[in-house]
């Protein structure tokens, strides 16, 4: 706490500091708060990163900060707990943002209803273009709808992360049917998901109708030939410039 609110004083009359980042080890709620006050203050800063937000009194305290920093451009949170109280403020500051287009999530708990709260506020972002939600503890079909919901409705996304998690082939059909009314996507990362035969029948016929999305990224799943037979029945007419394929048990 002392060295929290020390780094908060300084802070205060800084105006050079472009870039925040934190691991939060050792940080309590006091310090916290100091430092999510000082920040919310702070115009000039663009980008910042949390890391170690161990529990949701710590989350909730930072999230409210950053919900009121309109000149935000990047956001990254590593490593923490994200319930669904915190999950709300989190969606406030995706959707209302006027200058936030990146969001990262990587190696965060994000299940259950935290997922579905974050999702609804996707639905309506006005300027995310970047979204990355990897090793966030995704999988099966509920995920796959959340994503789906969020993809149906969303018209800033260019890029979407999904890598490290395990939607597995229903969670991917389940977000395909969401994609299939989407016309702005052009990057799908999907790496290492548990993905077999019946998502490859899904983002085959994703491939036949899209016409945005031009870079997918599938390697480390469980396509194998049967799945690659399939998946390549969708690219005939299609648009896409990149496709990665590496390690999936092909013959």
């Amino acid at each position: 706490d002392t060295q929290g609110r020390f780094l908060a004083d300084k802070l205060k009359d800084n105006t050079s500091v472009k870039f925040f980042l934190l691991s939060c080890y050792n940080l309590v709620d006091d310090g916290a708060l100091a430092l999510a006050t000082v920040l919310e203050t702070c115009k000039h800063i663009r980008r910042v990163q949390l890391r170690d937000l161990r529990n949701s009194r710590e989350a909730m305290i930072f999230f409210k900060a950053l919900s009121g920093m309109k000149q935000l451009e990047e956001l990254s949170i590593r490593h923490s707990q994200i319930d669904n109280n915190s999950a709300k403020y989190l969606g406030l500051i995706a959707e209302s943002h006027p200058n936030l287009q990146e969001l990262r999530l990587v190696d965060s708990q994000l299940g259950g209803s935290s997922l579905s709260t974050l999702s609804r506020a996707l639905q309506s972002s006005q300027k995310l273009r970047r979204l990355y939600m990897i090793n966030t503890e995704m999988n099966g079909d509920y995920s796959g709808r959340c994503l789906g919901n969020m993809l149906r409705h969303n018209t800033s996304l260019h890029e979407l992360y999904l890598c490290e998690n395990d939607l597995g082939d229903d969670g991917t059909a389940a977000m395909v049917e969401g994609l299939l009314e989407n016309s702005i996507l052009k990057v799908l990362d999907l790496r290492s998901n548990g993905i077999g035969k019946e998502g490859s029948h899904a983002l085959s016929s994703l491939l036949k109708m899209t016409k945005s999305l031009s870079c997918l990224l599938l390697s480390a799943n469980r396509i194998g030939d049967k799945g690659a037979e399939v998946l390549s029945q969708g690219m005939f007419d299609g648009h896409l410039k990149r496709l990665d394929l590496t390690d999936n048990g092909m013959g």
